[in-house]
């Protein structure tokens, strides 16, 4: 939340990745948008939830993106496809789950007979993942915990970055 969420760079440079769900960030101060912005830039790893509260998230980041939110609708379960990409082999969620339509040019890098569920965007040398379902929604976030989403998500769809990250876990615990 807005409340808590750093106003430096060095303080955002200690996390891996950030997720959104479900926050505007345009609610944040000046120097939390700016720490936000120049972290992103310079490499950051931002993943933005969609689902009934896609639209919160989305608009901030569409400057990048190119990327907004439409209407949230119910979809059905979307943990196969995840299992399928991402080589998971537990067990569907067999949950409905609300998407978020996404309007945009931007092509999907995993997406279900043509409605699209994941994007991957630049954000000068960072990274912006935006997925059309939330991210905290039970009983998909549970799923997204045990399969190791984020981490297998970043490893299979850009495997520099993934490197850039192991290779630096040295500088946390050496």
């Amino acid at each position: 939340n807005a409340k808590n969420f750093p106003e430096s760079r060095s303080l955002l440079d200690s996390f891996t990745f950030l997720v959104i769900d479900g926050a505007d960030v345009s609610v944040f101060s000046d120097k939390q948008r700016a720490a936000l912005n120049e972290w992103l830039e310079n490499g950051g790893i931002i993943f933005v939830g969609g689902g009934a509260q896609g639209a919160a998230g989305y608009s901030y980041f569409s400057k990048w993106t190119g990327l907004t939110a439409g209407a949230p609708y119910e979809a059905a379960d979307v943990s196969p496809e995840l299992m399928s990409y991402l080589s998971y082999s537990g067990a569907p969620t067999g949950a409905s789950a609300m998407l978020c339509a996404i309007e945009g040019d931007a092509l999907p890098i995993l997406g279900r007979e043509g409605t699209p569920l994941i994007y991957l965007l630049n954000a000068g040398n960072g990274l912006i993942f935006e997925t059309t379902f939330s991210l905290s929604d039970k009983p998909l976030s549970a799923f997204l915990e045990k399969a190791s989403f984020f981490q297998r998500l970043v490893l299979l769809a850009c495997n520099t970055a993934y490197m850039n990250i192991v290779s630096n876990m040295g500088n946390y615990y050496g």
